[in-house]
């Protein structure tokens, strides 16, 4: 934040405001370090306020400009909104780790969830997959929709073409999934993912396609993204994905956390429906078959699992003990139970997941005792 914010204008008023704020929070910062030991609600409550502060000066026009944040090229805006996103919950952990908290106080702290490959919701007690519909509105709505239908009757017409030629039967498939996707018109982030690996197939499998079909596969591809950026819940997981980086082995490590959460939800006759598990898999797979799986990948299977564990975590916090309450404690028993601590510590490693380890270890300490 420091270094980007040196990137601003330097005569421009909230630039300079928001270097002295950046002063003063690390102020309070290196003071409550030395007494850490000590700490209060009081001091997490002047942290969150500092950062709230800063958080403002995202409105400012200064921060209209493209800044390096973590080794890319980000507006500042987007850039000081995930800084200030991410201290933010690191004093949610930093609440919750004070175990001062009643469980029933707990939700207010844990974050919605975010725009993923999937989201979660509670269905007559059972956890569901829900619908991610696109936000783009007005006239971006009817051009939108306009370009999905001419990607859907062009969709089919790729399909015919592949099936009469001599590629694989995984290219196939995967512009197959992809056409399904956008005929359903559910779910951006999927389609974008689907449109990734079917980008990295096509590209593989040059030689045994013809050129002409080559290039159409190409062109359909660009359509599809420029279909996608559009809608501003694609524009803002693209955004956050070129701050997600993880190692191989801490990708594995996610792929295996769903897969086990998977396998308990499949066991489970009473915790979620069967789409569940099925999504889970599906998003593992997706990482799985990729050797270096990009930001938008991996953010995809982490928030997946990010947001099923806000959605249990929230549902377990509550103090009632009605059959709806117990339902949802249960679920949450077997989400968190699948989770390993490894697993937990890869999770946070996403920018916006820092308050899960203190949150599971919360949950499963004092709202879920064995």
């Amino acid at each position: 934040m420091q270094r980007y914010s040196q990137e601003l204008a330097a005569d421009a008023l909230d630039a300079n405001d928001l270097r002295e704020e950046i002063a003063r929070l690390l102020s309070l910062i290196s003071e409550l370090e030395s007494r850490s030991d000590l700490l209060s609600l009081d001091d997490v409550d002047a942290l969150r306020d500092g950062i709230e502060t800063l958080k403002a000066f995202s409105r400012g026009r200064s921060f209209e400009k493209r800044v390096t944040h973590l080794g890319f090229r980000r507006v500042a805006r987007a850039a000081l909104i995930e800084d200030c996103d991410f201290l933010r919950n690191l004093t949610t952990g930093m609440i919750i780790g004070l175990n001062v908290l009643r469980p029933d106080e707990l939700a207010s702290l844990i974050p919605e969830q975010k725009v993923a490959a999937y989201k979660f919701a509670y269905e007559h007690n059972k956890i569901v997959v829900v619908d991610q519909p696109s936000e783009a509105s007005g006239l971006d709505a009817a051009t939108a929709e306009a370009a999905r239908e001419v990607l859907v009757e062009q969709g089919e017409r790729i399909l015919l073409d592949l099936q009469g030629s001599n590629c694989s039967p995984r290219l196939v498939q995967a512009y197959q999934a992809l056409q399904d996707k956008l005929a359903q018109n559910k779910n951006l982030v999927q389609v974008g993912i689907l449109n990734s690996a079917c980008s990295r197939l096509t590209l593989a499998s040059e030689e045994e396609l013809s050129t002409s079909l080559f290039e159409m596969l190409k062109a359909h591809i660009d359509s599809v993204y420029n279909y996608l950026a559009q809608d501003p819940q694609w524009r803002a997981f693209v955004e956050h994905s070129m701050s997600t980086y993880m190692e191989r082995q801490d990708v594995d490590e996610l792929i295996a956390t769903a897969r086990a959460i998977a396998d308990q939800l499949a066991r489970s006759e009473t915790a979620a429906v069967e789409a569940v598990p099925v999504a889970l898999n599906t998003v593992a797979d997706l990482a799985e078959g990729v050797e270096k799986p990009d930001g938008r990948l991996t953010l995809a299977l982490a928030r997946t699992i990010e947001n099923l564990i806000s959605l249990v975590a929230r549902g377990a916090s509550t103090l009632k003990s009605d059959v709806a309450s117990e339902a949802r404690k249960w679920a949450a028993r077997v989400v968190l139970g699948a989770v390993a601590a490894a697993a937990i510590a890869t999770i946070a490693k996403v920018p916006g997941a820092e308050w899960i380890p203190d949150t599971v270890a919360y949950v499963l300490r004092s709202v879920l005792p064995k």
